[in-house]
């Protein structure tokens, strides 16, 4: 009994340490910059712009780079639909990032499968784009016909503001995903193996105790 008791105390500090070292790594590859904007992108269609967050992943298998994703960074956007109108109609958005190079990447909603009743909003939904590691995205501009709408990502306050729409050209629209999959964390199976690691000591301690008797 002492040997198993031995084991799992053992099991319980790689669980620990398991998380102490696995949590910063999770948060460090991720930028958060909240938005929390209305964009009106048809007569009834308004899109809420929640935030974008730059991965170190895509978030889907649909992506169209050069060589390894692995090697880009990757910014999202967050954002869902409501229909102000009196008819169902299907959202469809169109975004362009810009890095602190002055590169565009250009992205497109494929629209909504089903269209979206008076008064409905959609899901979340996702747009991302690659950009090179060794850039920084800095704006996100809804692109509405011929007028555009840009909103600066600022890093320190993690707000935006409207400013004056970039200049230059746009790359090929690429395909986007639509829900974001679960990601791999050690940390989301450590902690669970830390209570069950703690339920069993107990118990085999109780045990132990009570064939000393």
């Amino acid at each position: 009994m002492r040997t198993l008791t031995v084991a799992l105390s053992r099991a319980l500090v790689v669980a620990v340490l398991l998380i102490i070292v696995s949590a910063p790594l999770a948060a460090a590859d991720e930028a958060v910059i909240p938005i929390n904007k209305d964009q009106r992108i048809s007569d009834n269609i308004k899109a809420h712009l929640v935030q974008v967050v730059v991965k170190g992943a895509p978030i889907s298998n649909e992506y169209w780079v050069e060589g390894d994703p692995g090697d880009y960074l990757w910014p999202t956007l967050y954002y869902y639909y409501e229909n102000t109108g009196t008819e169902a109609e299907t959202g469809r958005i169109t975004i362009r990032f810009t890095d602190d190079r002055g590169d565009e990447y250009k992205v497109s909603d494929a629209g909504t499968f089903d269209k979206i009743s008076p008064g409905g909003k959609s899901g979340e939904r996702t747009l991302n784009v690659g950009i090179p590691k060794d850039r920084k995205v800095v704006r996100m501009t809804v692109i509405k016909g011929f007028d555009e709408y840009p909103y600066d990502l600022t890093y320190a306050t993690a707000t935006s503001a409207p400013t004056a729409a970039p200049t230059g050209t746009t790359t090929p629209t690429q395909p986007a995903g639509t829900s974001t999959p679960t990601q791999f964390c050690m940390g989301s199976w450590a902690l669970p193996l830390l209570i069950g690691g703690v339920v069993i000591l107990g118990t085999g301690l109780r045990f132990n105790r009570h064939n000393r008797k």
